[in-house]
């Protein structure tokens, strides 16, 4: 279970760190795409999902450490709430492709929380039979 817990942490950071190139290096051509003027703030996104990415990364090194991985998970899980209150408050602006673009991502994430939420239970589980397996 280690194994597939480690396999979506590393999937989340790699799709993490695909999304964070692009924006840091097509945020005029991505800020245009979904009707953003300020384009900056997409490099400042993808400068933190660098940071998240690596973050992830880590933590899939070390999943025994399954509040690490929790926190991953509420992080991801925050991205899909942050994603509906973008749609919600800022919907007249963003372009058609803007709006399908929030969802698609949102939707990605939110089954890597799922399924590293999963995982983590799973894991919780296993290490709870091993430590009191020994008593």
């Amino acid at each position: 279970m280690n194994d597939k817990l480690s396999r979506t942490l590393i999937a989340n950071a790699i799709f993490s760190s695909l999304c964070a190139i692009d924006l840091i290096i097509f945020h005029q051509w991505i800020g245009e795409l979904i009707g953003l003027q300020a384009s900056g703030y997409l490099q400042l996104l993808g400068a933190g999902l660098v940071i998240f990415a690596a973050f992830v990364f880590w933590v899939s090194r070390a999943v025994e450490k399954t509040h690490w991985v929790k926190s991953v998970i509420y992080m991801d899980r925050s991205w899909v709430i942050g994603s509906a209150l973008v749609l919600l408050i800022f919907l007249d602006y963003l372009s058609n492709w803007g709006v399908t673009i929030v969802i698609l991502i949102a939707l990605i994430v939110g089954i890597f929380a799922e399924m590293q939420n999963y995982y983590c239970k799973k894991l919780e589980r296993e290490l709870g039979e091993v430590q009191t397996s020994g008593l």
